[in-house]
């Protein structure tokens, strides 16, 4: 049996302490703006996935994409589902958690009844191309799948395209872009019935980017900042996000190559030296040619 560590001090309305948010609106839906949003009224413990760029944070997004999609288990096609002690271990000591959350939506929600859920809703038409531009090209694409499958066993961070491409591809239940594009208006509607579904209308709001800080702040019981309500494009700087990452993994697969390669240069080239086959005068010389 594996053991999770506890979350640390529980912070006032972590969801650990058994209150807490969940903005399950799914990614592309302004999940960034609602964050800074509900910074700015007073919980400063949000969790957003472009916040933590870590390799571990992703390796979590993909196991429990794994344990929690029936389309990644394989032949049985049976959930694992997660206890509330790991669930904890992870999100258990942030107020509110939203973006990537969205995807496990019914998870957090059976574990965590008494958080108030907030459901940022998007017009579809207007959904699909973004998160199609952003996140189906930059995960199932022909560079990332040079990103997961070579590049990054070659370095220090294996799970970072991992966690995504498991992510998408276990809510999608899809494993090719033009697999993922048709089933988007499936996925993107059986999300908002199955939240509506699981949710006590008291504890549900349903928000659209636009409706300014009076339905949230009412709804979590606030006073109404005297501050434009937070609007962030996250296009920018989700693709930045991928070509940054890509082109660290081809810097650190380049190095790894070399660490490996140049020891057996140094070995043959040592082995034609006591040979004789080549002088030292000529090594030199070729190496000067190949430098200039």
């Amino acid at each position: 049996m594996t053991c999770h560590a506890p979350p640390p001090d529980l912070i006032r309305g972590s969801l650990a302490s058994g209150e807490g948010i969940l903005s399950v609106g799914l990614p592309r839906t302004g999940s960034l703006s609602m964050a800074m949003a509900l910074n700015t009224l007073g919980y400063s413990h949000v969790h957003h996935i472009m916040k933590f760029v870590s390799d571990d944070e992703f390796r979590k997004w993909g196991m429990a994409a794994h344990d929690h999609f029936p389309y990644l288990q394989g032949r049985d096609g049976k959930a694992r589902p997660w206890p509330k002690e790991r669930w904890d271990s992870w999100f258990g000591q942030y107020q509110g958690v939203t973006d990537a959350a969205g995807f496990l939506a019914p998870e957090l929600i059976k574990t965590y009844p008494n958080a108030k859920v907030v459901l940022v809703v998007r017009p579809f038409d207007k959904w699909k191309k973004s998160i199609e531009d952003t996140l189906l090209k930059g995960v199932f694409g022909p560079l990332p799948a040079i990103w997961q499958h070579v590049l990054e066993p070659l370095g220090p961070t294996p799970n970072t395209m991992w966690g995504l491409r498991s992510l998408l591809s276990g809510w999608l239940e899809a494993n090719s872009l033009a697999e993922a594009r048709a089933r988007c208006r499936h996925k993107y509607d059986e999300h908002h019935r199955v939240v509506r579904a699981l949710v006590r209308p008291q504890q549900l709001l349903e928000y659209k980017m636009g409706d300014g800080w009076e339905p949230l702040a009412r709804f979590l019981e606030k006073d109404t900042p005297d501050v434009p309500f937070p609007h962030v494009n996250e296009t920018a700087g989700v693709n930045r996000r991928f070509t940054l990452g890509f082109l660290r993994s081809i810097r650190i697969a380049l190095l790894t190559v070399l660490r490996v390669v140049m020891p057996l240069v140094y070995i043959w080239l040592g082995y034609r030296l006591a040979k004789r086959e080549v002088t030292p005068m000529a090594v030199f010389s070729g190496l000067r040619l190949n430098l200039w």
